[in-house]
């Protein structure tokens, strides 16, 4: 790293930029990270792109330098190898199976005592679960561990890491990014020296995964995903209540419960939530957002909130003004950069982030320009400018949160005022059956399944949402209503539920249980364990979950 200011200068910005897009950055487990001086891989999930390596850069241990390995062909252009190459990057080449160059770079930083950040995933992707896991890692760890003994250098310790996103692609949403205990690999060292090379390699990766998996948020299936985001939304009220340093055991205990197969409740209550999960998609809000709203399970007024939720915005739109002003070219931008993305939906953030970005940047510039009063005096400017934007940029970063949420609100209670005013444009019983199903990514081509998924159901063409006003709050009732008889049952009777494996042996059984009947397996052990249903029960309401009642009879 001959450069490494610019090393320094990359993840001050990029921490910048996810600070700004996301409301906050929550870490565990930053006592597993070695100090300066010990060599360290980091294996990680990678689902958000270069959003992840953001993330990851951002306030890392110890302050220790990192670098990553990064396809071939970003190094093509002269400033871009630059840049890469000076921040500690090392080029992979997809195509070549021969690795050498690959491996010696990283053995010589791992040998001056650095950290090397590996995505053993081998692209980001977005799906309900840890699909792949590749061998590239292991072998570099491995490796590494044999080259040292010839040519000097410190053993070097492996460190899981999973990055979990609430909702990776929405502004203001947040990150926990959990750094797990280091992998012990002793053993492994010496089955690989002992000539078992290939066998040592995939029990690492195996290993890997097991951890990642461990320290992420995993469903069997995408409805047993969306399931899990509305019952912690509905048992929250407010995603922002659930407390970051238990977000994952929360998510992971509720994606379990509703892998559960032989449960009748669950059965019906998952069928319930998930046609709300859809409908709030289609109308383009949440139940976080609707409930602050609407509070109650029946609709109130729109009128009467459309009011309230239009004071509310004027009333604190002066001293957001500024900000707002200055900031319109960048939400547009972000807006844009989004549309951009597509179905990708891992390159959303990224994209609107980047655009958001340059937004800001072309803003400043303009403001520079305006501000000076001759050409003459465009340093004047430009120090105008600075001052304008410093103030505008402090003014947005403590109000932004409150804002958009009466922006979110406003916007909702506007489609229910339509509603409430031309009811007959509400979507017909008959019709509204596209608009149950939740919207599924499509696969991504890089990363090779075991077995065939099903195929994404076709996205219907989206009516104008007060249309689906009507349904929605009847969708909300219902699925509230269910998950109350749900946990009613749950802690009424003694059942077991299905759990992952890390989660049973945290809470639960420590061995896995055949008995319990669960959603189809997936290429990693999911739910193939068991909790007991009052301890899930209580384990929730021990972190804030508050049961809804059930259906009066």
């Amino acid at each position: 790293m001959d450069a490494p200011w610019i090393h320094r200068l990359l993840c001050i910005t990029g921490g910048k930029m996810v600070d700004a897009f996301y409301s906050a950055i929550h870490v565990d487990g930053e006592e597993n990270i070695p100090p300066h001086g010990v060599p360290l891989i980091v294996v990680s999930s990678h689902h958000n792109q270069i959003v992840d390596i953001c993330v990851m850069s951002r306030d890392f241990p110890h302050k220790r330098r990192h670098s990553y390995w990064a396809k071939r062909s970003l190094f093509k252009h002269p400033v871009s190898r630059y840049i890469l190459l000076n921040s500690g990057n090392i080029p992979v080449d997809r195509k070549n199976n021969d690795n050498q160059t690959l491996l010696r770079g990283s053995f010589e930083i791992l040998k001056s005592g650095e950290a090397l950040t590996l995505f053993p995933e081998g692209t980001s992707y977005t799906e309900p679960r840890i699909l792949q896991v590749k061998d590239g890692a292991s072998w570099a760890a491995l490796e590494y561990s044999k080259w040292r003994k010839t040519h000097g250098g410190k053993p070097a310790v492996v460190v899981p890491v999973g990055m979990v996103y609430t909702d990776k692609s929405q502004y203001r949403s947040a990150v926990v990014k959990r750094y797990g205990p280091p992998i012990d690999i002793t053993s492994l060292e010496k089955q690989f020296e002992s000539g078992e090379e290939k066998e040592a390699v995939k029990d690492l990766t195996r290993l890997i995964e097991q951890r990642i998996v461990g320290l992420t948020i995993n469903a069997v299936d995408w409805d047993t995903y969306h399931v899990a985001i509305i019952a912690r939304q509905i048992l929250w009220t407010d995603d922002a209540r659930v407390p970051l340093e238990h977000f994952v055991h929360i998510s992971q205990t509720l994606a379990d419960l509703f892998a559960t197969k032989d449960i009748p409740a669950v059965r019906e209550a998952k069928k319930d939530l998930v046609a709300y999960f859809a409908l709030l998609e289609h109308v383009g809000t949440s139940h976080t957002v609707l409930s602050s709203v609407f509070p109650f399970a029946h609709q109130p007024s729109g009128t009467r909130a459309f009011l309230f939720a239009a004071f509310s915005t004027l009333l604190h739109l002066p001293l957001f003004a500024l900000p707002l002003v200055l900031n319109i070219p960048t939400y547009f931008a972000a807006m844009r950069g989004s549309k951009l993305a597509g179905d990708e939906v891992e390159a959303r953030a990224q994209n609107k982030i980047i655009f958001g970005l340059l937004a800001r940047l072309a803003v400043h510039s303009a403001c520079a320009v305006l501000l000076a009063k001759a050409p003459w005096q465009l340093g004047v400017g430009w120090m105008r400018a600075f001052v304008v934007t410093a103030i505008a940029t402090w003014l947005h970063s403590r109000l932004i949160d409150g804002n958009y949420m009466r922006w979110r609100r406003l916007t909702v209670a506007f489609h229910a005022f339509r509603a409430a005013w031309a009811p007959r444009s509400t979507v017909p019983a008959d019709k509204l059956a596209p608009y149950l199903v939740p919207y599924t990514p499509p696969p991504n081509p890089y990363v090779k399944l075991t077995r065939a998924l099903p195929p994404a159901p076709q996205r219907p063409r989206p009516p104008p949402r007060h249309t689906l006003m009507q349904h929605l709050f009847r969708a909300r009732a219902r699925a509230t209503h269910a998950l109350g008889e749900l946990f009613g049952e749950l802690e009424r009777g003694s059942i077991k539920v299905a759990a992952s494996p890390h989660m049973a042996r945290a809470y639960g059984n420590a061995q896995q249980d055949a008995n319990v009947k669960t959603a189809e397996t997936a290429e990693v052990e999911l739910a193939t364990a068991s909790r007991d249903a009052a301890e899930v029960v209580a384990f929730l309401k021990a972190h804030g979950a508050v049961f809804p009642p059930p259906a009066t009879r």
